[in-house]
């Protein structure tokens, strides 16, 4: 949709339109503000679609258009760069900023996943005395040739935003001649889906209040335009009207934002976080968000007066797909059998993935195919099971049943649904199938609960958004009852849980010290034992025991039947 100011007086008409198109600048340029999110170490193209080559080729075509009309592309990021891929884990992110420096990115903003490598090297939190939890961020801060912004994370030692070299609050970049601001946010209820260890000495003040501050200094300094850079977001399932809010969640973190802000004061946002999809203008505020895992990316473009630098338009673009094929007349990308497909094009002219960028990647690439490629020894899947990060899932289900496999004497496995990733393909389970569903360096650890303290839990995650809990071996029937959420526990066998009745339980470091706050209603809790990773105990449990999964396990009841939706309220 487009919002228009002020029109600018055509130059001449008819003949003499050419003469005085090339003689003089037009009186407003186009500045496309180009954002991604949620990249999770995505560096690669997966089936014809995604990756940081094909995204330089999107960028080089549209640079190219603003060469020629005289405008200007900006390019941010809104956080999650680098967790999530073995291609990006195995460098702990060096790979991703190589090729965002090499792509010419221009500011980034902390998301919560920013801390999950905790100190350099292969230790996830800190152990040793001199470790810096957020050793790891740092060194991938300070090998940036782009800014890193973030306003309203706070240092609990100074009260205020932190100042670590190559981080300020906002910056003041130069685009066309143009002062544009740039202020960095993050969400809310980033020190509880990180590792906790990592996060010490840290807290979030409010977003909205911290960006009308920010954004009015900013202009008070000379910016002429504001973009709020926020590792929060929201969802809607339709994007194709700016202005149709129908299918989006009204109260999205996002939103809640830009209600919040003074009519004018900020240009355009670049959300990410919640993996989903934006393209919409709330209060005024254009807001894009683009998926996850370098799947595709979000475009503003802004009108902008020469002569005051202020945007006096803009137009919002749904979610560009990243594809080397796509569909013509269809919409997104497209098998290159496909009936009717082409080579992508953009910008009037075909895509091609940058050889430049490829090259970068190229290494992490080789470095980590053999292991990607290796079988888990017998274990097959027959058909391909899908996950659901907010929710129960046939793959959640089964990698419970596994952590319970893996650790024998336990009577039950919790996990987290947000920490599931990725589908499981049909066919041999390979080490790299299993990489992409779990890529978190979570330990595995045993606590006891008794059946009281697990009901708490399951009741409040129930009652809460967000993550929702994945159990095997326990069976779960809520039900509101006298305004209360009442549940019951029964295991396989369908004997009930009692109250008194203790439970050993396998979960991951990551929830039992406060992850996803599952288990706030009971702590502190008893670490009973530890093991190594998660991930490497499944794939060793799997490797020599082996095992076939298949279509059956896309029909089994839910092992947790609830008044839904989640949250779940009882009048």
């Amino acid at each position: 949709m487009i919002r228009v100011g002020a029109a600018a007086a055509p130059c001449v008409a008819g003949l003499l339109l050419a003469f005085c198109a090339t003689s003089r600048p037009t009186p407003t340029f186009t500045l496309s503000l180009v954002g991604t999110n949620d990249l999770h170490g995505g560096v690669i193209a997966e089936n014809g679609r995604g990756g940081l080559a094909l995204l330089d080729g999107y960028l080089s075509n549209l640079r190219a258009a603003r060469q020629r009309d005289g405008g200007a592309v900006l390019l941010v990021d809104a956080g999650d760069l680098f967790q999530g891929t073995l291609e990006s884990n195995a460098s702990e992110g060096a790979v991703v900023v190589d090729a965002y420096n090499a792509m010419g990115y221009q500011a980034a903003t902390i998301g919560n996943h920013e801390f999950d490598y905790g100190p350099p090297g292969p230790g996830t939190v800190p152990h040793n005395p001199g470790d810096d939890p957020r050793g790891a961020l740092k060194a991938r801060i300070a090998q940036s040739h782009f800014r890193w912004v973030t306003a309203n994370l706070v240092d609990q030692g100074t009260g205020k935003p932190v100042t670590w070299p190559n981080v300020s609050p906002s910056a003041m970049l130069s685009v066309n001649g143009v002062k544009v601001g740039v202020v960095g946010l993050i969400t809310r209820e980033a020190l509880s889906v990180t590792m906790a260890a990592n996060v010490v000495g840290l807290s979030v003040a409010p977003l909205d209040t911290t960006l009308v501050s920010e954004a009015t200094r900013l202009r008070s300094e000379g910016a002429s335009i504001v973009i709020g850079l926020a590792h929060a977001g929201g969802n809607c399932a339709q994007t194709a009207h700016s202005d149709d809010l129908s299918s989006c969640d009204a109260d999205a973190e996002i939103f809640q934002v830009a209600r919040a802000l003074p009519h004018g004061l900020v240009d355009a946002i670049v959300s990410g976080h919640r993996h989903d999809q934006l393209a919409q203008e709330v209060n005024g505020v254009p807001i894009i968000e683009s998926f996850r895992s370098g799947r595709a990316f979000g475009r503003i473009d802004l009108t902008v007066d020469r002569t005051s630098g202020r945007a006096l338009a803009h137009h919002i673009f749904q979610p560009q797909e990243l594809c080397v094929y796509e569909a013509p007349g269809v919409g997104g990308c497209a098998a290159p059998s496909a009936a009717g497909a082409r080579p992508a094009e953009y910008e009037g002219r075909p895509v091609a993935p940058s050889q430049p960028i490829a090259a970068i990647l190229q290494p992490a690439v080789a470095a980590t195919a053999a292991l990607k490629a290796r079988p888990l020894g017998t274990a097959t899947l027959t058909a391909p099971l899908t996950h659901d990060s907010d929710g129960q899932s046939p793959v959640g289900d089964l990698e419970a049943d596994w952590m319970k496999e893996a650790v024998p004497g336990t009577d039950v496995a919790l996990t987290n649904s947000g920490g599931l990733r990725a589908d499981l393909p049909q066919g041999p389970l390979t080490y790299g199938s299993l990489y992409e569903l779990l890529p978190f360096d979570n330990q595995r650890v045993v606590i006891t609960l008794t059946g009281a303290r697990l009901r708490r839990v399951i009741a409040g995650n129930l009652e809460a958004p967000g993550s929702m809990v994945v159990l095997a071996g326990v069976r779960v029937s809520a039900a509101c009852a006298s305004g209360r959420l009442q549940v019951t526990l029964r295991r396989d066998t369908g004997a009930p849980i009692r109250d008194d009745e203790t439970l050993k339980v396998v979960t991951t470091d990551f929830l039992a010290t406060g992850g996803d706050g599952f288990f706030g209603p009971v702590m502190p809790l008893h670490i009973e034992s530890s093991g190594e990773l998660l991930r490497e105990e499944l794939a060793a449990m799997l490797t020599s025991k082996g095992g076939t999964w298949g279509a059956e396990r896309q029909t089994r009841p839910a092992r947790i039947a609830y008044p839904g939706p989640r949250p779940v309220t009882c009048e």
